[in-house]
């Protein structure tokens, strides 16, 4: 019986573990996403949102300026992952992420070290 729980205590972990989309990003495809609200001291700093673009070669930064998006310009949206890239790098992954919603594309890039 303790065999029995032992096993089904690790089938569950490993389960969860699989399933987690930091560490699989790729498991986000078709998912709806909400964009969660700055903190003060987040605000402060950056002055808003990092790494949204307008474009999908990442050049251009999806209302704002200096890499920096204006808070009031994602706060609160959901948008819906369409599709998602991966590339590699130097000692990194590079994944973007093609969000629409509101008839409006946004991408979306981050890095995973290898």
């Amino acid at each position: 019986m303790k065999r029995i729980l032992l096993l089904l205590a690790i089938l569950c972990s490993l389960t969860a573990f699989a399933q987690m989309p930091k560490l699989k990003p790729e498991l986000l495809k078709g998912y709806d996403v909400k964009i969660n609200d700055l903190s003060a001291s987040m605000l402060e700093y950056d002055g808003g949102y990092k790494d949204f673009y307008a474009d999908e070669a990442t050049l251009t930064t999806y209302k704002g300026s200096n890499s920096t998006t204006d808070p009031n310009a994602l706060k609160g949206r959901t948008f819906k992952v369409a599709d998602i890239t991966s590339s590699t790098g130097y000692m990194a992954t590079y994944y973007k992420f093609k969000l629409e919603g509101n008839g409006e594309t946004v991408y979306y890039k981050i890095s995973k070290r290898v």
